[in-house]
């Protein structure tokens, strides 16, 4: 199992977990049972009965979860009912170290090679295939990112970055996996926001295309409005008029604020939906459903019902006991699930 690191000083967070501790027979199942909080995992061959050598080393750094892992060949796959029943929602950056990441990310194809970086959205899905590798993963938030990006950072799922941003930061994830054991946790969260701000450089790199965007989004307005969505989304008064009214903006100016994100209205649902599946998820949430959807605007069930299941293509009690049944198949690292889902401070 992942086992913390016994230190006397502040250090970052860390978090060991290598399968030589098992039984050859057991190998593969404490790998797939310990690493596969975002991922489904298959090998290929008789790995999963003869063995198989892998460890993986994760640091917590803030909001960022940090992963150094070693293992042969094998599959990995996201499919998009994993991605809705985990509810995981970062921005995955990933440099390959030695071997080749192959495989599709949503509808992009993509190969990674040894110093090369990609960034996936883990809200959307990917299969693939890695040949025996070192990789390097960094969990970003993402309103981090996209607060940094015109637009935000969601069609780069699947993107390989690239030129010279994409170098610099390459580097940077090297320098800081050799320093890592060493960092305090004040000097790892200046990190973490270096890292957003070089992943932020590689998708929006020059001057002229941040201002271009500027011209149809405000970002810093956008993020305001989104925050102050974020704190009543259980008020029933929230409306795009009163969104509006605190933000000092005419209904039109607000309207071409969201107009990439579906509308104002469609946001607000689209997050109350959002909070609630997120609610359903937690094991200490005892209230009924139906009280749920009207404590966060919803007054019809039905509405509720219908507008649940076309966002998570499942209903909304059908998510609350297949969370619970993922809650049970967790495996024997529930610190690390713990930080890859962000539910630890």
């Amino acid at each position: 199992m992942f086992d913390p690191a016994v230190t006397t000083r502040p250090r970052v967070p860390h978090l060991r977990f290598d399968t030589a501790r098992h039984a050859r027979r057991r190998q593969f199942e404490a790998w797939r049972e310990a690493v596969g909080v975002t991922h489904d995992i298959t090998a290929p061959g008789m790995a999963e009965h003869e063995g198989l050598i892998a460890s993986s080393d994760v640091w917590r750094m803030g909001q960022a979860v940090v992963s150094h892992r070693r293992f042969p060949m094998l599959h990995f796959a996201r499919p998009v009912r994993r991605a809705r029943v985990d509810g995981l929602d970062q921005y995955s950056l990933l440099l390959m170290r030695q071997g080749m990441w192959q495989g599709a990310a949503g509808e992009a194809e993509l190969t990674l090679r040894p110093g090369e970086v990609g960034l996936f959205d883990m809200a959307r899905p990917v299969a693939n295939l890695v040949t025996d590798s070192s990789s390097l993963r960094v969990m970003l938030p993402r309103d981090a990112v996209d607060a940094l990006v015109p637009g935000g950072a969601l069609a780069a799922h699947g993107a390989r970055l690239s030129g010279a941003a994409a170098a610099v930061l390459a580097t940077f994830m090297e320098a800081l996996l050799q320093n890592l054991p060493a960092l305090e946790i004040g000097q790892a969260v200046a990190m973490e926001r270096a890292m957003v701000e070089l992943a932020a450089a590689c998708l929006a790199p020059s001057r002229e295309r941040r201002e271009v965007a500027a011209g149809s989004i405000d970002a810093s307005l956008l993020l305001r409005a989104r925050a102050h969505i974020e704190a009543r989304l259980a008020d029933g008064a929230l409306s795009p008029d009163s969104v509006a009214l605190a933000l000092g903006l005419s209904r039109s100016a607000l309207y071409r604020l969201f107009g990439h994100l579906g509308g104002v209205a469609g946001y607000i649902q689209a997050r109350r939906l959002g909070r609630i599946k997120a609610l359903l998820a937690d094991p200490r949430e005892g209230r009924r459903i139906s009280e749920l959807a009207y404590l966060h605007g919803f007054a019809d069930e039905a509405h509720f019902s219908r507008a649940f299941r076309r966002a998570f293509g499942l209903s909304a009690r059908e998510w609350r006991a297949e969370r619970g049944g993922a809650r049970r198949a967790e495996g024997e690292s529930p610190m690390y699930q713990a930080w890859v889902r962000g539910v630890i401070g």
